[in-house]
């Protein structure tokens, strides 16, 4: 995989509703990248701290699973400027996956998802006892064309 220069690390927070009682760093960068001659863009994530604490889910077959939100996973939420529209994308540490498209504010699109096709992503982890690095690259495809 070839990808541009990332960014600066943009640091995350934990959704109000689910605050996490660890002393956890969260960040991620996004980059520009081709996978096997198709340009996609690449997610790096990294939470810095005791990781051996988080309550990760058991390694599963890659795939779409619905639900990862309700456990420790990593999000992404992609538009385009002064559209309502928008696509949000769920990376689970187990490598199972999810991707939905919205027409506005929690409004699914499930034509325009059938209308798209698959989104399989590719998931690499790296897990150590004080660094969990999640990479997820999305084909091109699967994310919002600009206007």
């Amino acid at each position: 995989m070839t990808h541009a220069p990332s960014s600066a690390a943009h640091p995350l927070i934990c959704h109000p509703a689910s605050p996490c009682p660890l002393p956890l760093r969260i960040g991620v960068r996004l980059s520009a990248a081709v996978r096997d001659t198709v340009p996609g863009l690449l997610l790096q994530y990294e939470v810095q701290g005791d990781t051996r604490r988080l309550r990760l889910p058991a390694p599963a077959t890659p795939g779409h699973a619905d639900g990862l939100w309700q456990h420790t996973c990593l999000e992404a939420f992609v538009g385009v400027v002064g559209d309502g529209a928008y696509r949000e994308f769920n990376f689970s540490p187990s490598g199972q996956w999810a991707a939905y498209r919205f027409s506005g504010p929690r409004q699914r699109d499930t034509a325009a998802e059938a209308a798209l096709g698959p989104v399989r992503p590719h998931i690499d982890l790296e897990l150590t006892p004080h660094r969990l690095s999640l990479q997820a690259w999305l084909p091109a495809h699967a994310l919002p064309a600009p206007s």
